[in-house]
């Protein structure tokens, strides 16, 4: 019984492959995009050098200490211990990964985390590992900590001092922070990582500093955006007892502005204001991604806010690697089936201002993500988040190939297939950014539907009905991330309504389009250059005021085909939709 179910599952999986995919006739090359134009950074795999001497391993520490000691450079003593272990994991599947990546204190890498970086790139496969198969995942775990049900490997006792998040301030009180930096940097001299020039001590001067900075991504439609930032305005005085407004004690004095108010009853809160800059530019900033800080097996992260500003959580005396792993809570980002996509920035100090260019991989990733994030976490129109159960990830694999888009189906909890695929390219050229953002928003609006039917009932329903709907779902949110940049006129491929049922691939209707749009094809005139009245080669669209939300949570789950459809809008009309206005429009299709 077992063998027949697993290849009724990989059937239904080839089936499902030939069947979601996506044709591009429509593409249009865009200049900006042409294959020689590749970004200044580095794409492709990941190249390693040398396997580095671990100053943080315990036995050189103890050396370090004990030199150290020697010569009398330290305040206190210190007990040289284990704190953590540098370990690696070898998943099995993707059930075993999304078990590993769920534990979010973990900062988990595809590659070791002391070698030598040569090229960053934006993957890393261990070549001893197959091209089938999930590569080691290389991370530091607490010396506490409970190894899960994983294949594992403990690669060196490490002892390592955790910071408060403030400056100066170390986690366990166990050595003195200038104690710590000194340990620290004897240990770097001794397994010959330290740089020549900071061998005198003057870096143990220097403040700390914290990884900061700000990412931006190339779009080729968008050409200018908004940034809104808090300004402090002035401060208002209040009673401290009843919180009764006070008339402002300085008056117009900037310099007496700037002290505390004049005695213990009067109290002062400051106001802000909001600033709004128009930038024009196609680099857009990129919100929600996680940037990563790593020294060696230290990670600190910050998140991205609307603006693609970011601060991380921690900070560094000496210099760090900058990187992103295009992953989030609800979903990852990979290079091709089974490996996480990067990308992986300058070893520095100070901010990482990154604008992520036309042309190879990361431009992919990047708007892979914009259209993930939009439909987990952003304004997605109120409909339900395509959010896998019990934990999973849903696995948006990036194919650097000719393609359209392929939704696998929601078989996470075998572990066999990706979730969705997204091809990059169409006759060789890299795809425009809004054609990677919209196949992206389509394929996660087939998760969606899947999720709300039921995989196995989701199967059942007819193509011209799952395929209209995820095409609904792409017009829909591209044009909501397009025009929110201000282009109120902006619209994506025409809505569909060039649409005609001899069409080789009518099942991509506008059905669902048409109950939501205000145009009729048959008779409403020109329409983005389209003029079709009285065709009856169009759909006759009477129909308006539908939402997407309401489609779904009213009558999705019931709709298989055509009939079903009819008869579902027929029992969940809006008010001014007729029982004629639905059979007028379904008459085509």
């Amino acid at each position: 019984m077992k063998k027949i179910i697993v290849f009724t599952m990989v059937a239904a999986a080839l089936t499902i492959f030939n069947a979601c995919q996506k044709d591009e006739e429509l593409y249009e090359e865009n200049p900006y995009l042409a294959e020689e134009q590749v970004s200044q950074y580095n794409e492709g795999q990941m190249i390693l050098g040398e396997k580095l001497k671990n100053p943080y391993s315990v036995e050189n520490m103890q050396k370090a200490y004990n030199n150290l000691r020697a010569d009398n450079k330290l305040k206190s003593a210190v007990n040289i211990e284990t704190t953590h272990f540098y370990v690696r994991f070898r998943p099995k599947s993707f059930q075993e990964l999304n078990m590993l990546t769920r534990d979010t204190t973990l900062h988990i890498y595809d590659y070791p985390l002391d070698v030598e970086i040569k090229r960053g790139g934006t993957h890393y496969h261990d070549p001893s590992i197959p091209q089938n198969q999930i590569t080691w995942q290389y991370t530091v775990v607490p010396v506490d900590y409970t190894f899960p049900n994983i294949q594992y490997q403990k690669l060196a006792d490490l002892f390592l001092q955790e910071e408060t998040g403030e400056l100066e301030e170390l986690k366990s009180g166990s050595i003195d922070y200038f104690d710590w930096l000194t340990l620290e940097t004897e240990a770097l001299r001794i397994t010959d990582n330290l740089d020549e020039n900071k061998v005198n001590g003057v870096e143990l001067k220097s403040t700390s500093w914290r990884p900061a900075g700000t990412i931006r991504v190339y779009d080729d439609i968008i050409d200018s955006y908004s940034t809104t930032q808090k300004v402090f305005d002035h401060y208002e005085y209040y009673n401290c007892e009843t919180g009764e407004p006070i008339h402002d004690p300085y008056g117009e004095d900037p310099f007496l502005k700037s002290l505390q108010p004049p005695d213990d009853e009067i109290c002062q809160r400051a106001v802000y204001r909001y600033e709004t800059n128009t930038t024009n530019s196609h680099f857009i900033p990129l919100e929600g991604i996680t940037v990563r800080a790593r020294r060696w097996f230290t990670t600190h992260e910050g998140m991205t806010d609307a603006n693609g500003d970011f601060t991380c959580d921690g900070t560094f005396v000496r210099d760090a690697n900058y990187s992103i792993k295009w992953e989030k809570g609800y979903y990852d980002i990979r290079n091709g089936d089974l490996v996480q996509a990067y990308f992986n920035g300058p070893k520095q100090t100070g901010e990482w201002n990154l604008a992520i260019n036309a042309g190879g991989e990361s431009i992919m990733y990047a708007t892979i993500h914009r259209a993930a994030y939009r439909h987990f976490y952003g304004d997605n129109l109120g409909l339900p988040r395509p959010i896998l159960p019990f934990g999973n990830k849903t696995k948006i694999c990036y194919i650097d190939q000719n393609g359209g888009g392929v939704f696998w189906g929601d078989w996470s909890a075998g572990g066999i297939l990706p979730d969705i695929r997204v091809f990059g390219k169409w006759n060789n050229q890299y795809k425009t950014t809004e054609r990677v953002f919209g196949t992206t928003t389509h394929e996660l609006g087939h998760q969606l539907h899947s999720l709300y039917m039921g995989n196995i009932q989701y199967w059942q329903v007819n193509k011209v009905i799952y395929e209209s709907w995820a095409e609904a779902v792409e017009w829909a949110l591209t044009e909501k991330e397009y025009r929110g940049y201000g282009n109120s006129n902006y619209t994506y491929q025409r809505g569909k309504q060039d649409w005609r049922r001899s069409d080789p691939d009518w099942e991509y209707s506008p059905v669902f389009i048409d109950l939501v749009d205000d145009f009729n094809q048959r008779n409403s005139g020109v329409y983005f250059d389209l003029y079709h009245v009285g065709s009856i080669n169009y759909p006759n669209d009477e129909i308006t005021g539908y939402s997407l939300s309401y489609i779904v949570y009213n009558l999705l789950d019931e709709v298989y085909g055509l009939g079903s459809l009819t008869e579902s809008l027929k029992n969940h009309k809006i008010t001014g939709v007729t029982d004629e206005n639905i059979d007028v429009l379904l008459e085509l299709y």
